[in-house]
């Protein structure tokens, strides 16, 4: 009975909570005061942050992004 709650109601909810953070946005904020979306393209993304912040912080933006992908498993 737990185990359903958790594979039908909870799993989703969480994964749409971490899907929903915008990890690019936080970064650049946190490391240039920046808003990424405002700079290059416009989009949240790693690319985007490249631009902005640099490779390093591109690197961190899309290990945690595919970290939150890989959280429920």
């Amino acid at each position: 009975m737990a185990s359903e709650i958790y594979q039908y109601f909870l799993a989703p909810v969480i994964g749409f909570l971490f899907g929903s953070l915008p990890i690019a946005w936080i970064v650049v904020r946190l490391t240039t005061g920046k808003d990424v979306r405002m700079e290059g393209s416009g989009s949240v993304s790693t690319r985007n942050t490249v631009r902005t912040a640099g490779w390093g912080w591109a690197v961190l933006t899309g290990a945690l992004d595919i970290t939150k992908g890989c959280l429920l498993y």
